[in-house]
């Protein structure tokens, strides 16, 4: 959290003298025309299918959400600088390799707080409040040198039945990133990514997976184009159990990609290399394999686009007696803009996770497999600049070689924004 807290401060006590070199601020500087300060409340009511994810004796109910939240940017800006997400599975925190954010001013400085209060209807008992906190700060000095770093703070809960527990795994995570980029020359350039993940579940059950994670990654580019650029990657990622020190590891990764952005239509990065994990216990067997990552967002009209996420590498994992996970994961995202009013969105993803590590089960000794598949459909109604409302459908399975582990869930969820 005093990371978050250095992150207000330097936007508060940033001198009037840099708001100048942007071409100055007029009115209040907590809104007026700056669009600074950006408050919103969320409404949403939902009903599920299957509350705890389970494959017999299936209970639905009726959850009501309500997060209000606040975001605020100096210099003012209409559009979030952040685009990070973290996942408690992922070596290193991040649930993608981070983009880094663009942007043509001299420094950028951004913070969000949003609570979430969720209460369910007849399942009283699984009433949740979660928080998330996240700020950012970017300066980009005039010889080259882009200094970017940004914290995430999460309190919160898992989904039910993700684990080994059917139970809500409430948890605190936080994830600092620092990133460094340089242009040597007009064609070569370089960056260096740091990270520091650290992770604590609430619940006994879950505590052996309480750990911090340390990453590091090095990129050299080798610019093409204006817009196009190939480049090298090392990644380093240290992983440190607080409890389960025999699963303490560090992954090594190596990959060789391409990165464009060479229009407003098309923007991507695709990497693929190999990838290492080295465990420090001995009784473990270390593993290499076959990684990859591949971003692409490309706008066919203007009232039409498309994205992709394709994923491969190694997890950690919160089932007890396995090693890690090998995970392949695709996600495809369209969306559409019907009138000036009317927008929807559809969202396919698959996921596929093999558990390292042969379990006893009763009736077999095994290796656990899991398919997973989500199709989400929305459609979205714009009042005006301020206020909207979304409706939206989202089909739920997981398919498992350990039949017990199967589910289904459909959720049906009605939701209304406002910004103020």
């Amino acid at each position: 959290m005093y990371k978050i807290f250095i992150l207000l401060m330097a936007a508060i006590l940033i001198p009037s003298a840099a708001f100048a070199e942007e071409g100055g601020i007029s009115g209040n500087i907590f809104g007026g025309k700056t669009g600074m300060l950006h408050p919103y409340l969320s409404l949403s009511q939902q009903y599920t299918s299957n509350v705890f994810k389970v494959k017999d004796n299936v209970e639905g109910d009726f959850i009501t959400a309500v997060s209000p939240g606040l975001w605020m940017a100096v210099p003012g800006t209409k559009e979030k600088m952040v685009e990070i997400d973290t996942t408690n599975t992922a070596p290193g925190g991040l649930s993608l390799s981070r983009r880094k954010p663009e942007t043509f001013r001299r420094y950028q400085t951004y913070f969000l707080y949003s609570p979430e209060f969720q209460k369910y209807w007849e399942y009283t008992d699984e009433d949740i409040t979660s928080h998330r906190v996240e700020g950012a700060f970017q300066y980009n000095l005039r010889g080259g040198l882009s200094i970017d770093f940004a914290d995430l703070y999460l309190n919160g809960y898992e989904l039910m039945g993700e684990g080994i527990s059917n139970d809500q795994a409430k948890f605190w995570s936080n994830l600092f990133n620092l990133m460094l980029s340089y242009d040597i020359t007009n064609k070569v350039g370089f960056r260096v990514d740091f990270s520091l993940f650290s992770l604590d579940y609430k619940n006994d059950v879950y505590s052996a997976a309480d750990r911090t994670d340390s990453f590091i990654a090095w990129y050299t580019f080798y610019r093409m184009t204006e817009k196009m650029s190939i480049f090298a990657e090392i990644e380093y990622t240290d992983i440190n159990y607080d409890i389960s020190v025999s699963y303490d590891s560090v992954e090594l990764r190596y990959f060789t990609g391409v990165k464009w952005d060479i229009t407003a239509k098309s923007r991507g990065e695709v990497k693929v290399g190999y990838g290492r994990k080295n465990f420090d216990s001995s009784d473990i067997e270390s593993a290499g394999d076959f990684v990859m990552e591949l971003k692409i967002d490309h706008t066919f009209t203007p009232k039409t686009s498309v994205g992709f996420t394709i994923l491969r590498r190694t997890n950690e994992t919160t089932i007890a007696d396995t090693d890690y996970a090998i995970v392949n994961s695709f996600a495809v995202e369209y969306l559409q803009k019907f009138t000036e009013r009317i927008s929807g969105n559809a969202e396919l993803l698959y996921m596929s996770e093999t558990y390292e590590g042969a379990i006893n089960y009763g009736d077999s000794v095994k290796e656990r497999s899991d398919n997973r598949f989500r199709l989400s459909l929305t459609g979205k109604y714009e009042f005006n600049e301020r206020y909207f409302a979304e409706a939206g459908y989202s089909y739920t399975r997981r398919d498992s070689n350990v039949s017990v582990f199967d589910y289904s869930d459909n959720t049906v969820t009605i939701s209304a924004t406002g910004t103020f």
